[in-house]
């Protein structure tokens, strides 16, 4: 058949060729060199289908850059398996030729979705269409950037897909590079050595043997011809081409045997010509970082998705600097994921300059420095970049060198344009800190601190830091330069669970060498535990929040730091605190191991040391009888004044999400311990319903999750609590009614054998009720009472009997304050005929007149 190879002739149709592909990706944008025929399946890939053409929005050839694969189907019933066995190509979009029709299939993380299947004469008419979504920019954007211009692009794009094949890739090869190694250690021992030398000879040696495939696999000069029987070879061809090193006469002849059995094995993988260089940084992590490098070093991985989202989030301001004076700079590189994310990136804004790909080797290793102290870290780097930048060589501006003792800018480093960096996170010893002169305690800020003044006017400086750089005294003065001579655009909050092998919370901060102005504004952005896989994949925070950057960055300390819901807070800060009408105490605490003198008094306690995990906040507390003596505690905290009715409030978060606040009524006044506070009203005016409901609250688990760390509530917290305005008796004792309905019907839902149904949701609406009296004494603007119930969203609450991940339905649009909300729910039979109705003739005079009020605190429509 002319023009290539045929996909599918049914008959009285019409031939479609690879060819005739071909033809309609290059009206789509797609040149040439970007269209590729993958190679026949290896032997460990026999009968498993691979595409007859991928089109690539750009070189590299890779997961990043794969945009459509073309392949066949002999019936829709096999369609489905077969886009499943291309997933790895990395291509977000998958057409099959199915006999006389044409599919187009979004490939996905789970299973792939059908878009559309037309007939086969349809096929340019479809691109013709959808030309400005399949472009190779578009779909490059939307897979690397995560933030499609066009809506419909999500149509063809799952924005997890990518990172999720280099994840899997990354895992896959790590887990055989671990089963070689395994399988080879006795012997290797026997015949090279068994000291950490010799074994990370050994870990060095298989990796590279790893790196030939890949080069092979790639297509590259001087690798298209290797001979895994001859392992001294491939590891001095691998050497040569991203610039590692054996040293001479490193491996015995045994140990090259042992290396030619698992070059063998490496080389017997299915083809890697598609592996991104991100894959790698999976493999460095899981496979090539010993604890023991891990503590002397401070080692932690950067994943790729997080370089990438700091990478793309700067690129206007990147791409302001002339290309000339674009050079970037990375302490502490590892294995070079910052670096990594600026090469795509200037790789991009070449080829959106229409520069020729051949043309931007020389430009590219001018413009890209980095140092470490780690030689292998920095063997993965140099690899990284070239894989990147496949398929020419090293030449690549990396610095072996201890940053406290070496300046790279008196060794010829230019001022850079733009610095990441994830630098260690730990201390210095003081013997340290005296050896190499440094001015802070911690090596991240010591690092951070010695690159700004070497940023040019207008360059750029992004770091992941622990949090608590944004508030240790310690650290004031580097935050006063940020805060004074940088422009600050984003300070987001992450949990301890970003890196696999690090536990620290930690933040990232982006910023331009430029002085502030007076009306900047700041993103903050939070990333909940639960969110980390949304993020990951999607770059979707959990919470997110607009500031003025004057609030964020005050003297004398310019504290970074900024509590969620920040704007709920400012517009209560009039409002007075539970600390002026409630005593707040901490439990009894006793000596450890004190030994009590013959003859002292002991005095009867009824004491609650913990409470079950499990207690719901209606329920009471138990506790048991003891007898202490007086010699015995060393601070009595509430217990000095005894059998005082109160609520007791767990000192140590119930959870790291958005309710950590479970609060018990407790009539008897029983003796706590040091796992509790008490809180106890100073005056008859405030009921202890009205402290539960106030606690248990949304506003209050609100305000104690913003400004707690991830395990205590500390007492200065609870005191600091925003209480409503009260201006009527009347507000507080439509509280304590809502509050007993809800403990009557609790504690009868408590009694029944057969639980759920219309007794659950009757529970929760009382539940409901309760929330609704508290938040509507504060009288927020419902957009901000809105913002502040969607915190709660996907979370699960806990010390209720009922299921609740949410207030609001996530596709319920308009922000009703909550009270307003549950009286629609009252006059109708199902929320969805809620949303059927007109919102305007649905809402009370209140509501309208809270509409209006928020039409006057935001007229610029936000």
């Amino acid at each position: 058949m002319n023009g290539g190879r045929v996909i599918f002739a049914a008959k009285g149709t019409s031939c479609v060729t690879t060819n005739t592909f071909r033809t309609v990706l290059k009206r789509s944008g797609y040149t040439e060199e970007c269209l590729r025929v993958p190679a026949p399946a290896a032997m460990s890939d026999l009968g498993r289908s691979i595409p007859n053409l991928i089109a690539y929005c750009r070189r590299p050839h890779d997961v990043r850059t794969a945009a459509i694969a073309f392949g066949e189907s002999p019936s829709p019933d096999a369609s489905l398996g077969i886009v499943k066995e291309y997933q790895e190509t990395g291509a977000p979009v998958v057409i099959l030729a199915v006999q006389e029709n044409i599919e187009v299939w979004r490939q996905g993380v789970c299973d792939p979705e059908l878009n559309v299947s037309i007939p086969a004469n349809q096929l340019e008419p479809f691109f013709a269409e959808w030309k400005e979504s399949l472009s190779p920019d578009a779909v490059y954007r939307t897979k690397n950037f995560k933030k499609p211009s066009d809506p419909h692009q999500m149509e063809f794009v799952d924005i997890g897909l990518m990172p999720f094949v280099e994840r899997n890739v990354g895992k896959k090869l790590s887990d055989m590079l671990s089963r070689v190694v395994r399988s080879m250690v006795d012997d290797w021992e026997e015949v090279q050595g068994a000291t950490d030398q010799d074994l990370g000879l050994l870990l060095r040696s298989v990796f590279r043997l790893l790196v030939g495939k890949v080069l092979v696999d790639k297509g590259v000069d001087n690798f298209k011809r290797l001979n895994v029987s001859d392992p001294a070879d491939v590891l001095a061809r691998v050497a040569k081409h991203y610039g590692g090193s054996m040293g001479d006469d490193a491996l015995c002849p045994k140990a090259l045997a042992l290396l030619t059995s698992a070059g063998e094995q490496i080389f017997e993988m299915s083809s890697l010509c598609d592996m991104s260089t991100e894959s790698l940084g999976v493999i460095y992590e899981n496979t090539f970082i010993s604890k023991a490098t891990r503590k002397k070093l401070g080692t932690h991985s950067t994943p790729p998705w997080l370089a990438d989202y700091m990478m793309w989030q700067v690129e206007d301001w990147f791409k302001a600097i002339p290309a000339e004076e674009r050079f970037v700079y990375e302490p502490a590189c590892g294995h070079g994921a910052f670096l990594v994310a600026a090469l795509r990136m200037l790789q991009q804004f070449a080829f959106e300059e229409g520069r020729p790909y051949t043309d931007t080797a020389l430009y590219l290793r001018k413009m890209l420095y980095g140092v470490d102290i780690d030689p292998f870290s920095l063997e993965i780097a140099r690899l990284s970049l070239s894989l990147t930048d496949i398929p020419r060589p090293n030449g690549w501006k990396l610095g072996n060198w201890n940053l406290f003792e070496t300046d790279p800018f008196k060794k010829g480093y230019p001022k850079p344009a733009l610095v990441l960096t994830n630098p260690p996170y730990e201390e210095f010893t003081e013997a340290e800190r005296a050896k190499w002169s440094c001015q802070n305690f911690v090596k991240h800020a010591e690092i951070v601190a010695r690159a700004l003044p070497h940023i040019r006017e207008n360059g750029i400086v992004g770091f992941v830091a622990p949090r608590t750089l944004l508030t240790l005294k310690s650290i004031s003065q580097l935050r006063k330069t940020l805060a004074t001579t940088f422009e600050i655009r984003e300070i987001d909050q992450f949990p301890d669970k970003v890196f696999r092998f690090s536990d620290a919370e930690t933040c990232v901060l982006l910023a331009r060498r430029k002085a502030p102005c007076p009306d900047a504004r700041i993103q903050c952005g939070y990333v909940f535990e639960k969110g980390v896989p949304e993020f990951q994949n999607r770059h979707v925070f959990g919470f997110k929040q607009d500031v003025a950057a004057r609030t964020v960055t005050g003297e004398p300390e310019y504290r970074l730091n900024m509590p969620l819901l920040n704007g709920i807070w400012d517009s209560l800060s009039h409002h007075p605190r539970l600390g002026s009408v409630a005593h707040v105490g901490r439990g009894i605490e006793l000596h450890a191991n004190a030994k009590v003198e013959a003859g002292e008094t002991k005095k009867r306690y009824e004491v609650v040391n913990s409470v079950d995990s499990n207690i719901l906040c209606h329920q009471s507390p138990t506790f048991y009888t003891t007898y202490i003596a007086e010699s015995q505690i060393r601070r009595k905290g509430s217990a000095a004044v005894s059998k005082v009715p109160q609520i007791m409030v767990n000192a140590a978060r119930v959870n790291r999400y958005a309710w950590p606040v479970r609060a018990l009524l407790d009539q008897k006044g029983l003796t706590v311990s040091t796992n509790f506070y008490t809180v106890r009203p100073k005056s008859e005016k405030w009921p202890l319903e009205f402290f539960w409901a106030l606690l248990n609250s949304p506003i209050g688990n609100a305000f104690v999750h913003s400004r707690s760390g991830k395990l205590h509530i500390l007492k200065e917290t609870l005191i600091d609590i925003p209480l409503p305005l009260v201006h009527d008796t009347q507000d507080i004792v439509s509280i304590v009614h809502a509050v007993k309905d809800y403990f009557t019907a609790a504690k009868d839902f408590d009694d029944l054998d057969v639980k759920g149904g219309a007794d659950d949701m009757k529970l929760k609406r009382l539940r409901w009720q309760v929330d609704a009296e508290i938040l509507k004494l504060y009288d927020l603007a419902p957009r901000d009472e809105r913002m502040l119930l969607d915190l709660f969203t996907g979370h699960k609450r806990l010390g209720v009997a009922f299921d609740q991940n949410e207030f609001y339905p996530r596709d319920f649009v308009p922000c009703l304050p909550l009270h307003e909300y549950l009286s629609y729910i009252d006059n109708q039979n199902t929320a969805a005929k809620i949303r059927q109705q007109p919102v305007w003739k649905m809402v009370s005079p209140e509501f309208k007149q809270a509409l209006s009020r928020a039409v006057e605190l935001y007229p610029d429509g936000e």
